[in-house]
């Protein structure tokens, strides 16, 4: 708080203190480091339903009910085939626009349940079941899958049509450190006779033939079959390794609830070993995992889940756990797998998750980690791709939804990351898959979204006439040392009276301890400290608010002060003296009066209470101070002004009405878990004109409960958040609002509290309103390739013309920046040959050119600047030759012993005086690149003298090649 001058004159300063409550809303920013995106948003259409996708560095491939799709990475069609069986249909070649079925060739259907490309041995696993009951896989090449290496009838994987069973490479250490792959499945326990099974429920088969027993074969080492079993109804979602350890995930579905079961296999040097080592632990009950995906790098292992609360898989919640191995093994006690021990009944359990995210109908998820932040891709069941930035701490940041289906598609699970650029997206969808850019996003500040809307943070202060500049400052973090505040805010009026209110927009500030760039950029202390500054859009293009044309930037954060109460006496009071009523002075009254311009006054202080208590007539009071007399033989009239009044409840007129202010937002509520009070506040703004004291409520209570349920295994959750804007522009809509989980039950279940209300709103009658339009479509291409452009986007009037003239905008334009064009090497023009080196004989002459501008980003390198060719003036004759060298080296000889300072100097040719060189010339180019000059002059040409070998000489040199 800052100490400033009072405000008038030392008698008539402000006399009375005032409470004043700060506002800071911080516009919260959301950061990803920048990134370059090959292609956004490709997509590929297919026949049939997806069963698989897989993804390596050679392609994307695709198996549907009826056919295989081999793919580009930017999703164009490299191969596809009507996938066949022994009895029946063929392999197609090439891909065209699409794959031709012969049906009338089958005599029996393959369906794919696994699909695995085995990229170290440049192979495609694919194996399913024909006619239903018989097990067949076959190998195709990695690169051409119409390509058939091997095939043969065995089982590999569920002989059903399970969404419910998994399938996975994995490498066990055979002869460290060279490892071999076998193809692990688990597959969904079936009862039904049907599907006559030799597979159990966890398997390791062999990838190739060189293996003991052969391709696919599920025998061990000494021709045992290790296999896991099960009990129960069991369904698996997910399968990973990660160095030593294997990770599989399941549902295992009890009669009246489900239990997320993790099991942990460490892989041995053979099969036996890995299976034997199985241990298992309970992450959540009572709710069900839909999709799953590990959080890559850090020392701990951190894995994603959606798992749903209802049978209708429509309350979804994105849950993070640390499903790290436990250190002392424990292996074979388990009460839903076994390898060689019967089950046991005791059960192990994972608590410490972390509830990230609340979405309705989430399918689908994806995490990545770019540096200390870890972002998560979510699919949904209406086709929107939303995604998620959390910190290090588990701070979840504002959701952004990155894409929306036109048709409400459902996101199928396994999304999966480019092996190659590790920027892109495979989105499978119904009949379709996108490539969708989602790990890059360009830098930008953003207001927080409602997912993540918190209470602006505030404070109560007092002021008076001593103490009225108001100064503050917070920090935004993450960042190297950027802040925001006020500076010495005059809270006073000119006439001296208090200020209602001040808003003010804020832009991030420097402090000058830290040289870093970005919100995440390493700690770098500025020495010596530097002076704070306002941050501008020109400081560094790895900045945040970086812009390239240099234009202002938005506002991060919005403060608001707000005078709420008033110490001391009220208003109505009479005050003592003239000096107390010249303190608080209200505004100017705009009524008319008589007064000379000659006097001046101070405004007319607030009415007195009236004189009378009863209905009896009474008087009221109010004065004024003449503050000066510019002309003496002008009377300045009086300075107290009375008029009739009548006790409260008498007037004729409601004289006894306060105005009071908004109330203030409510408090925090007195309780974190149960039942608690809060309360909110309101000011008197203008009190009763007849005088009497004001009966109306300044402050207001009611009953809060934040947390109904306090026992362990309830959840604190946040006060609810303001209601969103209804969902419609006019006629019957919806809105909505959000509460967070502060702190997840203690016993490790999952979180009842409602953390979402939606209720309806109605806007004004739909034919009130001309302007309806669709939503504004997504943003077009750059429109250049590199360098700057803009890039424009289009929305469409949806409401009949004859409801009146729309003027809203139906087109915006934005300017768009990509990597910079290539700028070839520029080179100046070729000089004059040089004179021939020899004056007679065979010899050389030079010429040189010089580099005008070096190239940049990427283009073309400079090419040679000195070119030679054989010269020959004449031939000698005998003799002559050595004549001319002899009288040459003379000449010099003379020369060296001259003491004498000359101006002129000799022409390394024989037989010339030369003058000296003269000075170079102006640049002909201020930057970009131009040229100087300088010559040399004959000054003496002797007898003697070749005609060829006087001349005048001229240089040439580059100058001012910085770029403009």
């Amino acid at each position: 708080m800052h100490t400033g001058v009072t405000c008038g004159s030392k008698s008539r300063g402000c006399q009375f203190c005032f409470n004043m409550i700060l506002l800071l809303s911080l516009l919260l920013p959301l950061w990803v480091e920048p990134a370059v995106c090959l292609e956004d948003n490709t997509t590929f259409t297919f026949e049939g339903n997806m069963r698989h996708l897989a993804v390596a560095p050679d392609g994307v491939y695709i198996a549907t009910e009826e056919k295989l799709y081999q793919l580009s990475h930017n999703l164009t069609l490299l191969h596809c085939l009507t996938l066949r069986s022994l009895s029946g249909g063929e392999v197609q070649g090439p891909a065209s626009l699409y794959c031709a079925s012969k049906r009338e060739l089958w005599k029996s259907n393959f369906t794919v349940n696994v699909l695995l490309p085995f990229v170290t041995n440049k192979t495609l696993l694919s194996c399913g079941v024909v006619d239903n009951s018989q097990g067949y896989c076959e190998v195709l090449d990695l690169k051409n899958i119409s390509k058939l290496l091997h095939s043969e009838l065995i089982q590999v994987g569920s002989l059903a049509h399970s969404s419910a069973s998994i399938s996975l490479l994995v490498e066990l250490e055979k002869n460290p450190p060279q490892t071999e792959t076998y193809i692990l499945t688990a597959i969904q326990s079936n009862e039904n006779p049907d599907y006559a099974s030799d597979s159990k429920t966890i398997n390791l088969q062999n990838t190739l033939d060189s293996q003991s027993g052969g391709i696919f074969t599920l025998s061990g080492e000494h021709g045992s079959t290790p296999v896991i079993k099960n009990k129960g109804s069991v369904e698996f979602v997910d399968g990973f390794q990660i160095n030593k350890t294997i990770y599989i995930l399941s549902n295992v579905v009890l009669v009246k609830t489900n239990k997320v079961r993790l099991v942990w296999l460490k892989a041995s040097t053979s099969k036996s070993g890995t299976l034997g080592s199985l241990e298992a632990v309970t992450l959540i009950e009572g709710s069900r995992l839909l999709a799953s995906s590990v959080v890559p790098g850090g020392e701990q292992v951190l894995w994603s889940g959606v798992f749903c609360t209802d049978r209708g898989q429509t309350n979804t919640q994105l849950v993070l756990f640390d499903i790290s191995p436990p250190v002392n093994n424990n292996p074979d006690k388990e009460p839903d797998f076994y390898y060689k021990d019967p089950p046991n009944p005791q059960e192990k359990k994972r608590g410490g998750k972390t509830v990230l995210y609340k979405q309705n109908s989430m399918t689908s998820v994806l995490a990545v980690r770019q540096k200390n932040w870890m972002v998560f891709f979510v699919g949904t069941a209406d086709g929107q791709l939303i995604k998620l930035v959390v910190s290090q701490n588990y701070d979840v940041l504002c959701p952004k939804v990155l894409y929306k289906a036109s048709d409400d598609r459902k996101v199928f699970p396994r999304m999966q990351l480019d092996p190659v650029d590790q920027r892109h997206i495979y989105v499978p969808f119904e009949k379709k898959v996108n490539n969708k850019c989602g790990t890059s996003m360009v830098t930008e500040t953003k207001p927080c979204c409602d997912h993540d809307r918190r209470a602006a943070p505030s404070a109560e202060f007092s002021v008076d006439r001593i103490r009225h500049l108001m100064s503050f400052l917070t920090m935004m973090g993450p960042s190297p040392d950027w802040n925001v505040g006020l500076s010495a805010e005059n809270l006073c009026t000119k006439e001296c009276g208090w200020v209602q209110k001040v808003v003010q927009d804020l832009i991030p500030w420097d402090a000058g301890t830290d040289s870093g760039v970005s919100y995440e950029s390493s700690n770098k202390p500025t020495a010596p400290q530097e002076k704070i500054r306002p941050l501008t859009s020109l400081d560094h293009p790895q900045s945040p608010f970086y812009d390239p044309e240099g234009g202002a930037i938005t506002p991060v954060a919005r403060v608001v002060v707000e005078r709420i109460a008033r110490k001391g006496e009220q208003c109505n009071i009479v005050p003592d003296n003239v000096d107390d009523i010249v303190a608080d002075i209200a505004q100017e009254e705009k009524e008319e009066d008589d007064t000379p311009e000659t006097c001046i006054y101070s405004n007319w202080s607030p009415w007195s209470a009236c004189s009378s208590a009863t209905c009896e007539k009474g008087k009221r009071m109010r004065q004024r101070m003449l503050k000066a007399q510019l002309d003496l033989s002008v009377p300045c009239p009086h300075t107290q002004d009375f008029e009739p009044c009548m006790g409260p409840g008498c007037s004729d007129e409601d004289g006894s009405t306060c105005m009071m202010s908004e109330w203030i937002t409510w408090s925090p509520c007195s309780m974190s878990c149960g039942a608690g009070i809060r309360s909110r506040e309101r000011y008197v703004k203008q009190f009763p004109e007849d005088g009497s004291i004001c009966t109306l409520p300044t402050e207001e209570t009611e009953n809060c409960v934040v947390n109904e349920d306090c026992t362990p295994s309830s959840c604190l959750v946040t006060e609810w958040g303001e209601w969103d804007a209804c969902s419609a522009t006019c006629g019957l809509g919806m809105k909505r609002r959000e509460r967070m989980v502060k702190m997840p039950p203690a016993d490790g279940s999952i979180c009842g509290a409602e953390v979402l209300e939606v209720e309806k709103c109605m806007m004004p009658e739909c034919h009130t309103i001309p302007c309806l339009l669709t939503p504004w479509s997504e943003w077009s291409d750059c429109s250049v390739t590199c360098g700057k452009g803009s890039r424009t986007r289009h929305r469409v009037l949806k409401s009949p013309l004859e409801l009146g003239e729309c003027t809203e905008e139906l087109e915006q334009v934005e300017k768009c920046m990509l990597p910079e064009c290539p700028i070839d090497c520029a080179m100046s023009d070729w000089t004059e040959w040089s004179e021939c080196n020899k004056s007679c004989g065979k010899g050389h002459t030079i010429r040189t050119r010089a580099v005008t501008m070096e190239p940049q980003f990427g283009g073309d390198p400079c090419p040679e600047t000195i070119q030679r060719k054989k010269c020959k003036v004449r031939k000698c004759s005998r003799g002559q030759g050595n004549n001319d060298e002899k009288k040459r080296r003379k000449e010099q000889r003379e020369k060296r012993r001259s003491k004498q300072v000359k101006t002129e100097v000799t022409s390394e040719h024989p037989g010339c005086k030369m003058r000296p060189w003269s000075s170079w010339t102006e640049c002909t180019k201020q930057c970009g690149g131009g040229i100087q000059e300088r010559l040399m002059t004959v000054k003496q040409k002797f007898k003697t003298a070749q005609l060829s070998s006087c001349k005048e000489r001229k240089e040439i040199r580059a100058c001012n090649v910085h770029p403009c």
